[in-house]
């Protein structure tokens, strides 16, 4: 049983997706979505990319926070008009970093999903998946740029001096961490 989330704007003008067809040519269809709900699909799929994710997991959140009920995955390629398969993968990357939570409807054999509310435990999911991991991988990396750089005679005192930047930037990346979830602590309470 398909739940769209239609528009209730009183324009008499109708919202209009545009999506790229594989031949390269823009398609324009009429949107499903009301006219906020479109705009907070692209301002989140902007906000994620700041962080390095593609646009289509900030459109799939953007359509979960905008709706008033859990979506299938169906009915968010429908939404956004996107394949399957990008939204399994969005889905997929939304759930490993807590952003986005399976729900289980009565009687209702596909899965739902609803948007993680609290920015503490999403900014926290998102430092624990994707910050933390990169941040410890970066010792190893800056060991080979030092053995690597030992090889640099001609700017030794150049190439020690980039080397220990990063390092102080690593070392520091890590200290900030555990600051940004007090932070969030004490300014959100949850």
């Amino acid at each position: 049983m398909p739940r769209a989330v239609t528009s209730t704007s009183s324009s008499s003008l109708p919202q209009v997706s545009q999506r790229l067809t594989k031949g390269g040519s823009l398609e324009k269809k009429p949107s499903p979505l009301a006219p906020w709900q479109s705009e907070t699909v692209d301002y989140v799929s902007g906000v994620v990319q700041l962080f390095g994710l593609p646009p289509s997991v900030g459109a799939i959140y953007g359509v979960l926070f905008a709706s008033p009920e859990p979506l299938c995955l169906d009915e968010i390629t429908t939404l956004l008009s996107i394949s399957k398969g990008s939204a399994s993968q969005g889905l997929r990357q939304l759930k490993e970093v807590g952003a986005v939570a399976p729900v289980r409807l009565q009687e209702a054999r596909r899965e739902y999903f609803k948007p993680e509310l609290s920015l503490k435990k999403l900014v926290s999911g998102f430092l624990r998946d994707r910050v933390r991991p990169s941040l410890d991988s970066s010792q190893t990396r800056l060991e080979v740029i030092e053995r690597l750089s030992r090889d640099e005679s001609a700017r030794k005192e150049f190439v020690l001096s980039r080397v220990n930047t990063l390092r102080v930037w690593s070392e520091r990346g890590r200290d900030v961490l555990p600051l940004i979830d007090l932070l969030l602590s004490e300014k959100t309470g949850s």
